[in-house]
């Protein structure tokens, strides 16, 4: 296989010129003569929005781009369309660039002399669909970074706006940046993770899980709290039927298997499971108050 580099052509020109009239020509004639072209938009400020109508990105991509890139100090974009669906993202690096944060990390390892074990730690944010834009939740995620991790540990932060749920995930590097102190992700860094999201969500009016337990996602917490079936509020609805028609368990099992659910009594289990017939995952039947909670294999 031969690899030839893709050609590139750059337009130049003053504000308000026709540059991207003429890039928009220039990409649908390009495509129209079978050739797949990407466009990349340099932004000279910090902050943007992107694909948004009207903007250049989007401008781009309506022409017929099936990539478009936005580069600005300290911050890109990226919105590809795969199989028919549009991907898109925003990344910055705290405290390293988002361009070489991996050979950043990577030193900084070399340095102190921890090149094994865990090489980075994984966390996410995500928030209310329709409660914030791209460009916040990003804003949010970069912000959340530099709280939990201070100028002390490298971080890389990408927002990814594809699913309809705005998240964000975060690489942060397992040695310190100047210390070369192991980062500690233990039950305490959680809940102060938890806890700094929370704080950063209240400050901008935004949605938070009151008193959060177990696992539940944000989807299907928030699909209950508006009233919308979920497989955990129907298994509910299905034990209070089955309990309203039983005298004892064997009727209990009865009435769950007629609605088309399962009953684990197993005594090696902490709690009961109800799971539907065929499923390997079902909820825990937790004492009263609790509610149902997600269990079975990962």
């Amino acid at each position: 296989m031969i690899d030839i580099p893709s050609p590139a052509i750059a337009i130049v020109g003053r504000h308000n010129s026709g540059k991207t009239t003429l890039i928009e020509r220039l990409i649908a004639e390009l495509v129209a003569r079978g050739l797949d072209v990407g466009s990349i938009k340099h932004h000279s400020h910090r902050g943007f929005d992107i694909d948004h109508p009207g903007k250049d990105s989007y401008r781009h991509r309506a022409a017929g781009a099936s990539e478009t890139v936005i580069a600005a100090p300290g911050q890109v974009a990226r919105v590809k369309t795969i199989e028919g669906e549009e991907q898109a993202m925003f990344v910055t690096g705290v405290n390293c660039n988002r361009d070489t944060a991996f050979q950043e990390m990577q030193a900084v390892k070399e340095r102190f002399g921890k090149t094994g074990g865990n090489v980075a730690y994984h966390a996410y944010q995500s928030f209310k669909p329709g409660e914030v834009t791209p460009e916040l939740c990003h804003r949010l995620g970069v912000e959340l970074a530099k709280r939990m991790w201070g100028d002390e540990y490298q971080v890389l932060v990408a927002t990814h706006f594809n699913t309809g749920t705005y998240h964000n995930h975060f690489v942060v590097n397992s040695v310190g940046l100047w210390d070369g102190k192991k980062f500690n992700c233990g039950k305490r860094a959680y809940y102060q993770f938890r806890q700094l999201s929370d704080d950063l969500c209240k400050e901008y009016q935004l949605s938070t899980i009151k008193n959060p337990k177990g696992k539940t996602p944000r989807s299907i917490y928030f699909a209950e709290k508006r009233g919308e079936p979920t497989k955990y509020n129907l298994m509910r609805e299905a034990l209070d039927a089955a309990l309203k028609v039983s005298v004892d368990g064997n009727d209990l099992r009865k009435a769950l298997r007629e609605q088309g659910y399962e009953l684990d009594t197993n005594p090696t289990h902490k709690y009961a499971t109800l799971r539907r017939i065929g499923s390997k995952k079902g909820g825990a039947i937790v004492p009263a108050g609790r509610g149902l909670r997600s269990s079975g294999p990962p």
